[in-house]
């Protein structure tokens, strides 16, 4: 996932500060550790990279940054959920949808009655 980029692949970063990208890497950590089962730190990686144009050399622009998030694949059994119940899968096209509970558990339980019918 890219944050600073639009879906025309203009780059326009996000305006950050030193402290401003702290805040993000804790907020990231504390809000994936409420996932069920617990996304950890190794499991997923933040890169910050300085937004710079190309007009014969290369010019940072202070406090400008695209920011990149990666989250490892979990085994093929694994399902995560927020603290509020919510599951979240990513789908072929990459789009990243919620998966509601209640279809959850409609799956789950034809899923069992299928096993116990064999």
């Amino acid at each position: 996932m890219l944050i600073g980029v639009e879906k025309d692949f203009t780059v326009r970063g996000r305006k950050l500060t030193r402290d401003d990208i702290d805040k993000f890497q804790r907020h990231v950590d504390e809000a994936l550790k409420q996932f069920n089962p617990s996304v950890k730190g190794h499991e997923y990686s933040i890169n910050f990279h300085p937004v710079s144009f190309e007009d014969g050399k290369k010019i940072a622009v202070s406090d400008f940054y695209v920011i990149e998030m990666a989250i490892s694949s979990p085994d093929v059994d694994d399902l995560y959920f927020t603290h509020y119940d919510e599951c979240w899968i990513q789908k072929p096209d990459d789009q990243i949808e919620q998966v509601p509970v209640t279809e959850l558990k409609y799956l789950r339980r034809k899923i069992i009655e299928n096993n116990e019918n064999k």
